[in-house]
């Protein structure tokens, strides 16, 4: 029961930051999109320029240059300004791995202790399981052992549907 809680509760975590990416990235896509539009914009108007300056014939190639320089650093800097939020982003996913694996290693020393205090049952209880079991076959009523073996009905009523699943 506590694994399907744990396993649970490692699904929701995955679900939400798999939530948070799609989000996030729906947005910088849009980002992208507005961007990619306007470099789409620059680049007809420098193709149109060049086809004016073409007909005109005495344009200057300097000017020209400057303007797409203009262009360059300007979608250089949209870059930078879109990286550092992925840039957080992935620090967050590794903050996000770090807790997983602080949390996989407290799982893993709780099943350890858990199947520590699963131990074998020793030779005095395993005999006395035995001759509960005997009793019962044999016709005893649960009440009726539990007087003899001077154990509580509970106990005696346990080990009996224990043997059941065996």
């Amino acid at each position: 029961m506590f694994d399907i809680l744990i396993y649970l509760l490692l699904a929701v975590v995955m679900l939400l930051l798999i939530a948070f990416f799609y989000v996030r990235d729906k947005a910088i896509y849009k980002r992208l999109e507005a961007y990619e539009r306007a470099i789409d914009d620059l680049h007809s108007r420098v193709y149109k320029l060049e086809n004016k300056r073409s007909s005109v014939g005495d344009f200057d190639q300097k000017e020209l240059l400057t303007a797409l320089n203009k262009v360059e650093e300007r979608f250089e800097s949209k870059i930078d300004e879109l990286g550092e939020p992925l840039l957080r982003a992935i620090r967050a996913i590794k903050r996000v791995e770090e807790n997983l694996i602080k949390t996989e290693a407290r799982i893993d020393e709780k099943i350890a202790k858990l199947e520590e205090s699963m131990k074998p049952v020793s030779k005095k209880d395993s005999s006395k399981e035995m001759r509960i079991i005997k009793l019962y076959e044999s016709g005893l009523s649960i009440e009726e052992i539990a007087q003899r073996e001077r154990l509580p009905q509970g106990e005696v009523e346990f080990i009996i549907k224990m043997h059941r699943f065996k």
